[in-house]
């Protein structure tokens, strides 16, 4: 009787929520008609009813999995909790975003909305786990319906950013690399083939949670070829070579423990190849070595890279400072060859005899819970 009144409990709740959207997406509607035609505001407007609906259908039937994910007695729980809601509306966010598929893209201010509505709706995945943890209500719902949110916002983010020009068109794999993950999975147990299980993988989530860093930077209109294209590769080869590994992994073809915090490969790309790097800026980035110097916010963006200080901080910034200086100036060989670099500090961090690598710590440890060694 508990069970079936939990149940109901939640069944009301997602209700609630599902008819607080209605307004909220018919005010964007009329808001919309100010830079769309009649007939385009009504193609975002199915684009976001199917977005939206496949959301709550993913939603209502996985409600049964809310139940915390250290009860071994899968006890419901008769609420969704606080981080279970913000990831509820960091979906419609992306549902709306979703319409933007099929109707041109704003001009003029409005040109900022789908930037806009992807930081919305990604930024704030840093916040409902952590909320859910601090909390006491980390659940199998949560879990599942974070990975299938910001699964789907990728998908939305990374075919906008291909139909608007902003990232090459291969970049939609990126965006279709989970489910076509769960589609080799699903394939493999068809015709009776083994899998085997992926260890945890710090690599893995960082990764992740760069490309949805990338995106919600590259979808703003400041942001444009040559420099984001090439900003794409930087980011999305070694997404791709990501998912290649782990796929090799549950097939069998590659031992699990080849890529381990303690692993030769590990210590090679953690600690020596970024100490690497910052040698090369020290070469490429400073006169006489180079025929101009670099802008001020890059340069001292860079001086911070070279000297492992809060170095993954000072990569965002160096890269941003470019992106905004393409904007009123060719970008020159040498910014071009500097981007790489930028990239992969960014990704791998500063390595050894860094001075103060602190954001280190966001990446190897989730708010609200212990430690991990990386």
């Amino acid at each position: 009787m508990i069970v079936d009144q939990n149940r109901s409990s939640l069944d009301r709740q997602l209700s609630g929520l599902a008819l607080l959207s209605i307004p909220i997406m018919a005010g964007f509607y009329f808001w919309a008609l100010k830079w769309w035609s009649v007939g385009q505001t009504f193609r975002w407007l199915i684009g976001t009813l199917a977005a939206w609906g496949y959301l709550l259908f993913i939603l209502q039937k996985n409600l049964g999995l809310n139940y915390r994910q250290t009860d071994e007695t899968h006890t419901l729980l008769p609420n969704l909790g606080i981080g279970n809601q913000i990831t509820i509306w960091r979906s419609l966010i992306l549902a709306i975003l979703g319409g933007f598929l099929f109707v041109p893209r704003p001009e003029g201010v409005y040109a900022i909305l789908p930037g806009l509505l992807y930081t919305l709706g990604a930024l704030p995945d840093f916040l409902d786990g952590y909320l859910a943890r601090i909390t006491n209500h980390v659940t199998q719902l949560g879990e599942h319906l974070d990975m299938t949110v910001d699964s789907v916002g990728m998908l939305i983010a990374t075919t906008l950013g291909a139909l608007q020009g902003q990232v090459p068109p291969w970049y939609v794999l990126l965006g279709l690399a989970r489910y076509l993950f769960l589609a080799g999975l699903w394939l493999r147990g068809k015709r009776g083939l083994p899998t085997y299980e992926m260890p945890y993988s710090i690599r893995r989530r960082g990764l992740a949670g760069l490309q949805m860093g990338f995106m919600f930077v590259i979808l703003w209109p400041q942001f444009q070829p040559p420099a984001a294209h090439l900003a794409a590769y930087c980011f999305g080869v070694p997404f791709l070579i990501s998912f290649l590994w782990d796929w090799f992994v549950v097939c069998g073809r590659i031992p699990p423990d080849i890529w381990t915090p303690t692993s030769k490969l590990t210590i090679y790309l953690r600690d020596w190849l970024p100490l690497a790097l910052r040698a090369v800026l020290i070469i490429l980035a400073f006169p006489p070595l180079t025929p101009a110097p670099l802008p001020p916010i890059t340069l001292i963006a860079t001086c911070l890279l070279i000297l492992g200080l809060l170095g993954r901080l000072a990569a965002i910034t160096a890269l941003i400072s470019l992106a905004f200086l393409q904007l009123v100036a060719l970008l020159t060989p040498l910014h071009l060859a500097l981007i790489p670099i930028y990239v992969a500090l960014l990704t791998l961090g500063t390595g050894k005899f860094s001075l103060w690598p602190l954001e280190d710590r966001w990446v190897y440890h989730r708010a609200g819970e212990q430690d991990r060694k990386p």
